[in-house]
């Protein structure tokens, strides 16, 4: 059988839309997109906002552009709102804005239990 994607999106979609009831859903998928390198990098975030997870026992946008080498943390924050969609993290802390030379405090998140 083959499919044919034409966005990262539609292989994000098409994720969700096979149910396969088992915890190596992940790396079934991996070694499904062998080849294909640009479809890796949702499952390396995941990895990444899982580890940084139990490390700190939360993540920041900050701390996951540091982790996965982005330059600016809107990529970083895409993800996270994407996995914060998924059901895989839980906001803790809404990112603020202080004032008089403050910078921006990111939001926390935290995996959200089963």
């Amino acid at each position: 059988m083959q499919i044919r994607i034409s966005k990262r999106e539609n292989l994000l979609k098409l994720i969700n839309l096979i149910r396969i009831p088992d915890v190596r859903k992940d790396k079934i998928f991996t070694e499904m997109f062998n080849g294909f390198t640009r479809y890796k990098e949702p499952l390396r975030v995941k990895e990444a906002i899982i580890k940084l997870c139990k490390e700190n026992g939360y993540v920041t946008s900050s701390e996951l552009r540091k982790e996965m080498n982005y330059a600016t943390t809107n990529c970083a924050i895409k993800w996270l709102k994407f996995h914060l969609n998924q059901g895989l993290l839980k906001c803790i802390q809404s990112s603020s804005y202080k004032g008089y030379g403050v910078w921006r405090i990111p939001a926390r998140y935290i995996l959200n239990e089963p």
